[in-house]
C-alpha cells in the first residue's frame, strides 16, 4: 500500500461511525464499513456506477443519511460543483460529508476518467459554495524522502518565480457539516 493510501487508512481507523444512516458514494471496491474502528449504523447503503459504466444518466437517488462518505472520488468528477450539491442533498440538516480531494497524485484507472486535481483553497472553495461548513481538514503528506527531492525541484523553480510556494502536501481528507 501506498504512504497516500496509508495516511487514509489510517485516518479511517480512528473513526467510531454511530448513525442511523450511512452513504457510501464510490465504496463498491473498498466498503468504508470495513475501514473504520467503529460501526454502529442502521442502514448502510453504497452509491457506485456499475463497473465503470458511465454512460448512466440521469440516474434518481435520494436519501436523507446522517454521514456520507465520498473518498477517492472527485478526480473522476467532471463538474465537483454539481457533485457537490448532490452529496449535500442527500444528508440530513446537520450530517456530516467525509471527503477527499488529491491535488499531487500519478493519473490511474480507470484513466479515460481521471479528470481533474484540486489546490487546497479550491477544495474548500468548492465545498464552501455547496454551502458545507468545513470542520477538519487533514493533509495527506509526501513521505520525507520524497519531499526532499521535490525540495530541490522547488528552489530550482522557485529561482523563476518569488511566488512559488513550497509545500509537501498531495491532497487532503476533509470533514464537513452540512448548514
Amino acid at each position: 500500500m501506498s504512504n497516500y493510501r496509508d495516511q487514509l487508512e489510517n485516518y479511517l481507523k480512528s473513526l467510531n461511525i454511530k448513525a442511523d444512516t450511512v452513504l457510501d458514494v464510490g465504496g463498491k471496491e473498498l466498503p468504508i464499513k470495513d475501514r473504520v474502528n467503529g460501526w454502529k449504523v442502521k442502514n448502510y447503503s453504497i452509491l457506485d456506477l456499475p463497473e465503470y459504466n458511465l454512460n448512466v444518466k440521469n440516474q434518481d437517488y435520494y436519501m436523507e443519511a446522517d454521514i456520507v462518505f465520498c473518498l477517492e472520488v472527485m478526480e473522476y468528477i467532471w463538474n465537483p460543483n454539481i457533485a457537490l450539491e448532490n452529496l449535500y442533498d442527500l444528508l440530513k440538516d446537520d450530517g456530516i460529508l467525509y471527503i477527499t480531494f488529491q491535488f499531487l497524485y500519478p493519473i490511474h484507472e480507470p484513466n479515460q476518467f481521471d479528470y481533474l486535481r484540486f489546490t487546497k483553497e479550491g477544495s474548500c472553495r468548492l465545498l464552501q459554495n455547496a454551502e458545507f461548513e468545513i470542520k477538519q481538514i487533514i493533509p495527506r503528506v509526501m513521505k520525507p524522502e520524497s519531499y526532499d527531492l521535490w525540495r530541490k525541484f522547488l528552489t530550482i523553480e522557485s529561482m523563476h518565480s518569488s511566488k512559488f510556494v513550497d509545500h509537501s502536501e498531495l491532497g487532503w481528507i476533509f470533514k464537513a457539516k452540512k448548514l
